[in-house]
């Protein structure tokens, strides 16, 4: 018994995710090497396949994704790692196999080796054999619904026509509806039998072939859902926010970000500051700019992101975050540096608290300076939201020349031409 505990984790696992979301999927695991498919866990993502060591094919499949397929040495006495995160693409079909039930009179089984699953997944050329007058009962999983043209194809393989009958319904025992027949790969119209929307499938062979034949009755070789109830994806991951990285306390500071959604959906923005989560901001349009603002009350570190949420309610992961640092005492920002008769600097106190005795420098590299290479100075008192100007000495030269302006441990450059005393400011 210990002996079968200890193993019972030997195999595949791993986690299955949306390559744009970061957010757990519905997904199949298929191993060419044991064909017999296991599920994610739609809301974890997280899937188990027990496998004897050795080398194995797998192929990953999702509705709404793209499928992906790996070769993967499965190891001996511990689990053996296979996390996958798919990108989108275009593509419903059956999902799991509800009922099946093969008819094969006097028992005559070994003429038809087929198995259901293999109606599983897109069309392939593997079809599941229902027998002479047997059934298959398919979870689509995305409900299929009816729009103005064909809502369900199945593909019937093989080789040869064979006919059927297909019913849908909204439960896996039903009750039916009659949706039509097919001869071969057919389309149907859930119109036809007045019918909004189904989830699963029912096929049932039409009794008219040979029971001896090798893969009796219609064979199923996949089940496509034409208009996917389910098929709304979320919007991508927004952008990684923009604006300011350090600020003051209780003063309010501008972010943006941008996303865009798969079916071209307007989409929401919740942000979430580190302090508090905004409500759902917008709808802006898809890959439009969206904006927010926030103060945060307290000095610290804050993480700020966003995600995105479109009109069905279909939400993004949360984008890569910013780091924002908060004080609560004086802010030192050089504003615009501007030429003339020497030079002049804006200093901002964007800060909650005064600064006092702030030392400050203009100093000139480059050219032909005769005077002024170097001028000093403090300011005494700066307050919250105050932005005194600071000046050069008299300045003579000639040349282009480089201009640095620090105040109180924050500099700003600035590239200009000095013509005798008089300074010009590159644009």
């Amino acid at each position: 018994m210990f002996d079968i505990i200890k193993e019972a984790d030997m195999g595949l696992r791993g986690i299955v995710t949306d390559a744009q979301t970061g957010l757990p999927i519905a997904a199949t695991i298929w191993v060419q090497e044991a064909n017999w498919p296991c599920f994610t866990d739609p809301t974890v993502g997280d899937y188990h396949k027990p496998l004897l060591p050795g080398s194995n094919h797998v192929t990953v499949r999702a509705n709404g994704y793209q499928e992906q397929e790996f070769t993967t040495d499965v190891e001996a006495g511990q689990p053996t790692w296979l996390n996958v995160s798919l990108q989108r693409a275009d593509g419903y079909y059956a999902y799991q196999v509800t009922i099946a039930r093969y008819y094969a009179p006097l028992d005559n089984f070994q003429n038809n080796p087929t198995e259901a699953i293999s109606a599983l997944g897109p069309p392939d050329g593997i079809c599941a054999s229902l027998g002479v007058g047997g059934y298959l009962v398919l979870d689509m999983r995305d409900n299929i619904t009816d729009t103005s043209g064909p809502d369900l194809w199945v593909y019937e393989g093989d080789g040869t026509d064979d006919g059927f009958t297909v019913y849908g319904s909204a439960q896996w025992n039903g009750p039916w509806t009659n949706l039509g027949t097919g001869m071969g790969t057919t389309t149907f119209d859930l119109a036809n039998a007045s019918v909004d929307s189904i989830r699963y499938v029912k096929i049932v062979d039409d009794g008219t072939g040979n029971p001896s034949e090798q893969n009796p009755g219609c064979d199923i070789d996949a089940v496509e859902n034409l208009a996917p109830a389910g098929g709304d994806l979320p919007p991508n991951i927004p952008t990684q926010p923009v604006g300011p990285l350090t600020g003051a306390v209780n003063v309010v500071y501008l972010y943006s970000t941008n996303t865009t959604d798969p079916e071209d959906q307007q989409v929401y923005y919740q942000w979430s500051w580190d302090d508090s989560v905004s409500p759902w901001l917008g709808p802006y349009d898809s890959g439009a700019v969206a904006t927010a603002t926030h103060a945060w009350v307290a000095e610290g570190d804050y993480l700020v992101k966003v995600k995105a949420k479109d009109t069905n309610g279909m939400e993004s992961g949360w984008s890569t975050p910013i780091m924002v640092h908060i004080l609560s005492g004086p802010v030192i920002a050089i504003g615009n540096i501007t030429g003339g008769f020497g030079v002049t600097a804006t200093v901002n106190n964007k800060g909650a608290g005064p600064a006092t005795n702030v030392n400050w420098s203009i100093s000139l590299t480059g050219g032909l300076i005769l005077l002024g290479r170097h001028t000093t100075g403090m300011l005494s008192t700066i307050p919250p939201g105050f932005s005194p100007e600071i000046q050069s000495g008299f300045i003579l030269g000639i040349g282009s020349i480089s201009i640095t302006v620090a105040v109180g441990g924050v500099e700003k450059t600035a590239q200009g031409f000095l013509i005798g005393p008089f300074v010009l400011i590159k644009k």
